[in-house]
């Protein structure tokens, strides 16, 4: 049996722990388009902003009609007089999440 050269050895090594990093970092998956739209429009109906980071934000009047904001950081936003109705919200972290008069 031949043995492999060390450098093979080390890149086998680095990928494989590479691969196990991976497997735990937070996926991206909101639309980066749909997300440039709604910050700049504050309207986003059918919007995919899954796992994004809207932390912190003005979002007053805010239309996510069925928008999948399913993993997404609300907190500290405020969502007053929004439009949530058939919205994803599970798993958003909402902590501190002002929600007054939304429609849900």
């Amino acid at each position: 049996m031949k043995s492999l050269p060390v450098g093979n050895y080390l890149m086998l090594i680095s990928a494989v722990w590479l691969g196990g990093l991976l497997r735990y970092a937070p996926a991206l998956s909101f639309q980066a388009d749909h997300l440039r739209y709604f910050l700049y429009y504050n309207i986003c109906p059918r919007c995919d902003l899954s796992n994004a980071n809207l932390s912190y934000l003005d979002l007053r009047g805010a239309d996510l009609r069925q928008a999948n904001l399913r993993g997404a950081n609300l907190s500290y936003s405020d969502l007053s007089y929004s439009d949530l109705r058939e919205a994803d919200l599970r798993e958003a972290i909402t902590v501190g999440t002002i929600f007054v008069q939304i429609k849900r």
